[in-house]
């Protein structure tokens, strides 16, 4: 999967994964120093790449009567 961006111009930008990495990396460096040593930052990541989109997923589900937990992932899918 390849990162695309939108930018405030409305176009779509495609980057390689390592300048990806360089952004968010530079980006959250650059946050963590304005917050400052008195501020505590948690990082969770990564996160799971559902089948559907989840709220298309759950409207479905609502809709035809499916139980909510058939849009989420196991646990041992995410970590495999």
């Amino acid at each position: 999967m390849t990162p695309r961006f939108l930018d405030f111009s409305g176009a779509t930008r495609v980057r390689s994964r390592s300048s990806y990495s360089t952004m968010i990396g530079e980006g959250l460096a650059d946050l963590i120093r304005t917050l400052g040593p008195d501020m505590h930052v948690l990082i969770v990541g990564p996160i799971p790449e559902l089948k559907r989109p989840i709220g298309n997923c759950l409207q479905r589900a609502q809709l035809t009567g499916q139980p909510r937990e058939s849009c989420t992932i196991r646990r041992s899918e995410v970590e495999a």
